[in-house]
């Protein structure tokens, strides 16, 4: 019961480990409960459910007596450290905004609201990345290190 983040926790755990391709096989299923929900809503939506609680744990269930769903995952480098992710990575200036909401968390998903007019008001910040891309080779199922390219 998370959100996106706990998932994205869980898929680095599994990853990191000696046995990652056998830990991947372990199914997660997902109890909508964060503030983002986009991978299990994208679940969701293609399974032709409508978004809710209840229809997640169905989803999971269903997956477990039956064909499961993989999804893609991408990698991310920084400093030799690799973070795999899926739907979406934040870098700077969201990924600072939604850190420091945390704070607040209590007050609900208006504190992304207000820290990013704060942000933008009082923050002349910049945010340097090199960026490269890999295409997917559909025939090639293992787990690059990616840590190499450029």
């Amino acid at each position: 019961m998370s959100g996106d983040g706990l998932v994205s926790e869980a898929l680095n755990g599994l990853v990191s480990r000696e046995d990652a391709k056998n830990a991947l096989q372990i199914p997660i299923g997902i109890i909508p409960c964060g503030s983002g929900n986009t991978l299990i809503g994208t679940i969701l939506c293609y399974s032709h459910e409508d978004y809710s609680i209840l229809n997640a744990a169905f989803v999971f269930v269903k997956g477990l007596y039956g064909p499961s769903q993989c999804i893609d995952a991408g990698l991310c480098t920084l400093s030799d450290v690799n973070f795999y992710f899926f739907t979406s990575f934040n870098f700077g200036y969201v990924n600072d905004v939604t850190f420091e909401s945390e704070l607040v968390r209590r007050i609900g998903d208006i504190r992304f609201t207000f820290f990013a007019i704060g942000k933008l008001l009082l923050s002349r910040h910049a945010y340097k990345a090199d960026i490269s891309y890999l295409p997917h080779d559909a025939d090639d199922d293992t787990i690059e290190d990616m840590s190499d390219s450029s």
